[in-house]
């Protein structure tokens, strides 16, 4: 009979060669040991898959696969398929793990049957990088209390808590299976529409309020580059999808996606004077749809009407700096 860990670790990678080194000794180097990793080269152009090899030839516990560039939803749902693991942890290829994070989690998911375990996470920035907006700190702001997965999905989404990132998830392989909850395949952002899923199916959901997790701001992150048509294509099939789950939820869950739905329209509105013209019209189009004109950030429909406005304020700003 086949060992089934109690972990499968899912990683995807594509031309992370520099960080690689540090993500995967975070992860042999925890103090739970029975675990697989996954790991999908997603048509790597760097020396990704060498340094790859060299781990999968030294520890056992390391599979590797490879794919033409198809994206991470893609490669991430290859591998769900594949894990054995009684739960599964969705790392990055460029951030780091805590030590003691599979461990904690692991036997807080057991002792309380949990489908879900979620927790905290630092920042660390390569460069130059503009400090986020938000961070990961949210002790205090999420109850320590097991809560029904959409309880939890609410009280964050409402409190500012709630973040999508799933490499701040520990979930249960059950769940996923049963659920049928994936990564939307050809498109980034993909993060916003499979948390928000996975919560409302989960049953057992708690929160440890430690940080497990040391995420990496680069620049060439997806996070980190100019807005573009992938990004407008991205968070338009998210609002679609998200859309067309809240028709079949009850009123709290429905509340909870709309104000989701209303910051990815603001965050689109805002970033629109980088899109042409149809894609700004589908844009408010949109608004206009889901009725949200009177909820999106004047700043954000102003740029989104006026798409010149932005660059006008930004060459003001550097007057008054210099």
């Amino acid at each position: 009979m086949d060992h089934k860990p109690k972990v499968s670790v899912i990683i995807p990678v594509y031309n992370t060669a520099n960080y690689l080194v540090e993500c995967l000794d975070s992860l042999l180097g925890q103090s739970l040991s029975d675990f697989e990793v996954l790991i999908m080269d997603d048509g790597s152009t760097d020396n990704s898959n060498e340094i790859l090899e060299g781990y999968r030839n030294r520890d056992s516990r390391i599979q590797l696969f490879h794919q033409s560039n198809s994206g991470q939803s893609v490669a991430r749902n290859f591998l769900i398929n594949l894990a054995k693991g009684e739960y599964i942890y969705f790392m990055d290829s460029d951030d780091i793990l805590v030590n003691e994070a599979m461990k904690s989690c692991y036997e807080r998911a057991k002792l309380e049957n949990l489908d879900i375990v979620t927790f905290d996470a630092d920042i660390i920035y390569e460069g130059n990088q503009t400090p986020l907006s938000y961070d990961y700190h949210r002790s205090g702001l999420i109850p320590k209390k097991t809560l029904k997965g959409d309880e939890m999905f609410q009280i964050t989404v409402k409190n500012g808590s709630y973040r999508a990132a799933p490499w701040l998830l520990f979930v249960k392989r059950e769940t996923l299976v049963a659920s049928g909850v994936r990564f939307f395949p050809g498109i980034i952002h993909e993060d916003e529409l499979f948390t928000p899923q996975l919560y409302i199916a989960a049953n057992r959901v708690s929160y440890i309020p430690q940080i497990f997790f040391i995420r990496r701001v680069r620049a060439s992150s997806t996070m980190t580059k100019s807005f573009s048509e992938k990004n407008f294509y991205g968070y338009m099939t998210v609002i679609s999808e998200l859309s067309t789950l809240s028709k079949n939820l009850g009123s709290d869950n429905r509340g909870a996606l709309r104000i989701i739905i209303r910051d990815v329209l603001s965050v689109v509105a805002y970033n629109s004077n980088s899109l042409n013209g149809e894609m700004r019209r589908s844009l408010l189009r949109s608004i206009f749809k889901e009725n949200f004109l009177f909820e999106i950030p004047f700043k954000s429909l102003f740029i989104l009407l006026f798409p010149f406005s932005k660059s006008v304020n930004k060459g003001l700003k550097k007057r008054i700096v210099s």
